[in-house]
C-alpha cells in the first residue's frame, strides 16, 4: 500500500542482500492486488471478474519476472 517509490528503500536494501531484479518485478507487479479493495471490485464487477483479474494480475508479474530473469542473466 501506499505509494511505489516507499517501498525503493527497502528494495534496494534487499538488493544489496543478494535479492534478484526479477523477484523485485515480481513484488512490484503484485503490488497492484489491493486485498482491502477486493470486496468492493466484487459489489461493483462481481467475484468472477475479480478473481480472473487477479489471477491474470499474478501470472502477469510472474511473466515479468521471468523476462528480467532471462534478459538481465542473474
Amino acid at each position: 500500500m501506499g505509494p511505489i517509490y516507499a517501498w525503493y528503500a527497502l528494495l534496494k536494501e534487499l538488493k544489496e542482500k543478494g535479492f534478484e531484479n526479477s523477484l523485485a518485478a515480481v513484488f512490484l507487479g503484485t503490488r497492484a492486488i489491493k486485498p482491502f479493495l477486493l470486496p468492493v471490485m466484487i459489489s461493483y464487477f462481481g467475484w468472477i471478474y475479480t478473481l480472473t483479474l487477479s489471477i491474470y494480475m499474478i501470472l502477469g508479474a510472474l511473466a515479468v519476472g521471468f523476462c528480467i530473469a532471462v534478459t538481465a542473466k542473474e
